[in-house]
């Protein structure tokens, strides 16, 4: 039994053939179909919200990704284009521009319901 390797350039597929002779699998793994990729969690908006367990994980993000910020405005919103609950956090940044930090609460919200029997 043999098999080999072949890597190829970024995006492109790699091939390896598997064990019953002419059969090839072949495997995307270099990289995903960019529409298929899911888009980076940097807090921009909804669609990249980034995913949290506590309040104190946010708090957590904002000085370790913003460091020297300050909040202006939390609020709790709906992402309803993605159907979820979210924290909207504003922050002042160190050069003085505001900024909407959207943080994906619901795996908090799925602890508040358990701690009320819901």
């Amino acid at each position: 039994m043999r098999f080999t390797f072949e890597r190829r350039g970024r995006g492109q597929s790699a091939l390896l053939p598997g064990l019953l002779p002419g059969l090839l699998l072949v495997c995307a793994c270099a990289r995903p179909d960019a529409r298929l990729a899911a888009p980076a969690a940097d807090g921009h908006d909804c669609a990249t919200a980034i995913p949290v367990e506590s309040v104190r994980e946010e708090y957590v993000w904002i000085k370790q990704n913003q460091p020297g910020a300050r909040l202006v405005r939390q609020s709790l919103i709906s992402c309803t284009s993605r159907n979820f609950p979210a924290d909207l956090l504003e922050i002042r940044l160190s050069d003085g521009t505001v900024k909407p930090v959207y943080f994906n609460i619901t795996k908090v919200m799925e602890g508040y319901q358990k701690l009320l029997g819901r």
